[in-house]
């Protein structure tokens, strides 16, 4: 769930018309701007709670965990709606490869790091991933266009919030499934133990390490 700035209550699983970009996502043709979801910044908090924290304020430092702390810079974020998956037009996963129409109709956000409401261009990237390292650390990188939806680079920034408020990362899950030819994979934001203040925000492989509940909470 999120709060805009005048009280309201919305839930980011199923985002009301008006965050959604003007023209639904056509591939091969016009893509719409992203939009900015307004009353943020937000922090990016799971179901217990804890947070996305750009450790010691330091963009180069591999993102933490950190618990809901109203006020907290560290934990801030501008959270940029980019559209919604589409089975019918193959996006953002693989054209072809059956995981767009599984969260079909999911929304797709870009999460940029805003300490006191002020955005930095900066990212959540999923880069880091690799093939040696399934379990891989998630860093900050320069925020992609919000008009190039199509790009595959644009995608390593993308995140698809799920029924059970998963964040299913977009690029590193396109790369994996190629990787290991095999459509049923899927990469997660998670943990290796828990999500306790200090540790990591892994992109993890294995579904019971991924954390749920996932949504907006005002800073």
């Amino acid at each position: 769930m999120g709060v805009t700035s005048s009280g309201q209550i919305i839930n980011l699983a199923k985002p009301p018309s008006w965050l959604k970009p003007n023209t639904l996502i056509r591939p091969l043709n016009y893509i719409s701007p992203d939009r900015l979801l307004s009353g943020g910044p937000y922090q990016i908090c799971d179901g217990s709670d804890q947070c996305i924290n750009v450790w010691g304020g330091v963009a180069a430092n591999a993102l933490r965990f950190y618990r809901y702390v109203e006020g907290e810079n560290n934990n801030e974020w501008n959270w940029w709606y980019e559209g919604t998956v589409s089975g019918s037009q193959g996006w953002p996963f693989t054209n072809g490869s059956g995981v767009n129409i599984v969260f079909d109709g999911n929304p797709v956000y870009k999460f940029a790091w805003a300490p006191n409401g002020n955005g930095t261009g900066n990212c959540i990237d999923q880069g880091a991933f690799h093939q040696l390292y399934p379990t891989s650390y998630t860093y900050l990188q320069t925020c992609v266009s919000g008009t190039s939806q199509t790009t595959s680079s644009s995608k390593w920034q993308y995140f698809v919030i799920d029924g059970s408020r998963h964040l299913v990362a977009v690029g590193a899950t396109n790369w994996w499934m190629s990787y290991k030819n095999n459509n049923d994979l899927r990469v997660w934001i998670g943990v290796k133990t828990s999500d306790a203040n200090g540790n990591y925000v892994y992109l993890e492989t294995d579904r019971t390490n991924a954390l749920t509940g996932f949504r907006a909470l005002v800073s």
